[in-house]
């Protein structure tokens, strides 16, 4: 391939790259896919993201791999709906620069602040915006010399490393804050569980005392009866005896 065919097939990658539209949620497919529909699909939305054929972003052990990791929720069935193909898309364009388990904590981070389909919307636009802002000094007119591409190529992996850097320093300290809000959660639970039992028991220990008030005072009434009837007993039976005698 010339110089010239190369230039043109780099700006012809980054014009199509710019105005990539990610399909939007209300246009993704509403039958579920099994396993190699699903490939298909995600393959042709993510080929301009893959350096080559040979190295796709998605193939079906990745997938099986992804489920069984919990990055990902589990087929129904063996088939994959649009909850799964956004939640894959996001995946593998995010593990490019994320580790997989990082970028799966992002997404579930951020689901826990609005719907899937929220998310995979705003990671669309974004996608968009900066697919634009990085592309421009390509298509901005104008042949690029090579020293040019090369320095516009460092600065963008000193720019994505340093971004990368960032990136995991605050899902670090949003997992660390989130732990330590789940362990204070948990901890909050087990003393209210606690509390909870001790009421219990302490309503227990007081209806067995009750229990034992109104037999001992039950009892306190049947003897003092009986030392009624006994008296009364006595006293008729002097009383006839005094009139018999």
């Amino acid at each position: 391939m010339s110089e010239t065919e190369k230039d043109k097939a780099l700006y012809e990658w980054a014009r199509a790259y710019r105005d990539f539209d990610l399909t939007a949620w209300e246009r993704l497919p509403d039958i579920e896919l099994y396993m190699d529909q699903l490939i298909n699909y995600l393959g042709r939305i993510l080929k301009l993201q893959e350096k080559s054929e040979d190295s796709p972003l998605l193939t079906a052990s990745m997938v099986n791999n992804y489920v069984k990791g919990g990055y990902i929720e589990r087929p129904r069935q063996k088939k994959y709906d649009k909850g799964h193909i956004a939640a894959l898309y996001m995946l593998c364009s995010s593990k490019q620069n994320l580790s997989v388990p990082d970028a799966a904590q992002l997404l579930t981070m951020l689901s826990e602040y609005c719907p899937l389909s929220e998310i995979y919307t705003l990671f669309g636009e974004r996608q968009r915006e900066i697919a634009e802002e990085l592309t421009e000094p390509l298509l901005s007119g104008g042949e690029m010399a090579s020293n040019e591409l090369l320095n516009m190529a460092l600065d963008l992996t000193l720019r994505s490393s340093a971004e990368r850097l960032v990136a995991e320093r605050i899902l670090e300290q949003l997992s660390a804050q989130r732990s330590e809000e789940l362990l204070a959660s948990e901890q909050k639970k087990e003393e209210e569980k606690r509390a909870e039992e001790a009421e219990k028991k302490a309503e227990e220990a007081e209806k067995k005392a009750e229990k034992a008030r109104k037999k001992a005072e039950a009892e306190r009434k049947e003897k003092e009866k009986k030392e009624a009837d006994g008296a009364r007993a006595e006293s008729a039976s002097a009383e006839k005896e005094k009139k018999e005698g």
